[in-house]
């Protein structure tokens, strides 16, 4: 379609135009989380905490918050404050959701630490604090094993990440069995 600015009417058309595009990408740009996972369908959403690791899309270390909406098939992830999407995990992929305190997180031998230490990495002892609290999502994709993991600090961390957990495994699908949960022996603490 040719527009002809010196035609009457063309130029106040082409404005017109021009504003609701500029419009578009304005209102999208202010488009909240929840207004997307409304618009993709979703059941649910909820928080998921504090991006750690394991998402295969977002590969860089951030302490984004992050946020699950629940799809028919999958889980979501998307940025709390700008409703980007960050990564995407089939839900009958996750078999396991864990919560774990830093304390125990903090306990697992690493490769790195056994690279680094070799035996001796099961006697030198790590810095431990119980300030944190994570979710793992263990899951399975066409590859490999995966672990996403994410992390709540503030306001109830040990609440904020049951409740995540329990979100979680009430979606799994696996074959109409919900995922295993592993909570804190102190959960009642």
């Amino acid at each position: 379609m040719e527009i002809n600015l010196f035609k009457p009417g063309s130029f106040s058309m082409f404005l017109s135009r021009v504003g609701s595009f500029i419009q578009a990408i304005i209102q999208a740009s202010f488009e909240t989380t929840r207004d997307k996972a409304s618009r993709m369908g979703a059941q649910d959403l909820f928080l998921a905490g504090r991006y750690v690791t394991g998402l295969p899309v977002l590969n860089i270390a951030t302490d984004a918050v992050i946020e699950c909406a629940v799809t028919d098939r999958d889980f979501v992830f998307l940025g709390s404050h700008h409703g980007l999407q960050v990564g995407r995990i089939n839900r009958t992929a996750v078999h396991s959701v864990v919560v774990e305190d830093k304390s125990q997180f903090s306990k697992r031998v690493t490769v790195t630490r056994v690279l680094a230490l070799g035996l001796f990495a099961l006697a030198v002892p790590k810095k431990m604090t119980n300030a944190s609290w994570y979710v793992v999502l263990n899951w399975k994709d066409e590859r490999s094993a995966q672990q996403t993991i994410f992390r709540f600090t503030a306001n109830d961390p040990q609440m904020n990440a049951n409740n995540a957990a329990i979100k979680f495994r009430r979606y799994v699908l696996n074959g109409g069995n919900s995922a295993a949960v592993s909570l804190p022996e102190n959960l009642c603490n």
